[in-house]
């Protein structure tokens, strides 16, 4: 017996994202916190604008908080939200390094990757260990699509979906191994 295969129906279903879930963006002052955008008064001067499944993302002045919200319900002077990503610890992909390390990284001859071996650079600590992968250069983070826990090296995640920070924290150290040799 063949199972039939479930379709997605009716026109109002499948539209343009931005006419079906609607994006804005909310500019905030600096000293706003995530917890004072998740706090369910906070939007309640734009409550007329808001809908479920609509997207906001949140920029604070000074840039330190960065986020993406979804509109889960409107009511007559709240609504309840829920983070998609949170880009607020994100380090930044070109900052400068300091003197010390970027005199030292460029010093450091450029050492070939092998098939399988994973390369050091980018992140934080780079040319600080003779080429091997520190526990320092990996960054264990919470967020992502499906909001979970993950690690990533530099600006690349490499592993996601861990239900804890010590199964990620665990995980990175496994992987810290593994490219080390």
């Amino acid at each position: 017996m063949t199972e039939k295969t479930p379709k997605l129906g009716g026109r109002d279903r499948f539209q343009p994202a931005d006419f079906s879930i609607q994006r804005f963006a909310a500019k905030v002052p600096a000293e706003i916190t995530l917890k004072d955008v998740l706090h369910p008064e906070f939007f309640s001067n734009h409550l007329d604008k808001m809908k479920p499944g609509m997207e906001i993302t949140v920029l604070s002045d000074d840039n330190k908080l960065d986020v993406r919200l979804r509109v889960l319900s409107v009511t007559s002077s709240t609504a309840s939200l829920r983070v998609l990503d949170d880009y607020s610890q994100a380090e930044e992909t070109n900052a400068k390094q300091d003197g010390a390390k970027a005199t030292k990284a460029a010093k450091a001859p450029a050492k070939a990757k092998q098939d399988g071996e994973q390369g050091n650079e980018g992140g934080e600590g780079a040319g600080d260990t003779e080429g091997k992968l520190s526990l320092e250069d990996l960054k264990v983070s919470h967020g992502g699509p499906h909001h979970n826990w993950r690690f990533a090296h530099g600006d690349k995640v490499i592993e996601h979906g861990f239900g804890s920070k010590a199964d990620a924290e665990a995980a990175a150290e496994e992987y810290v191994k593994k490219a080390n040799g």
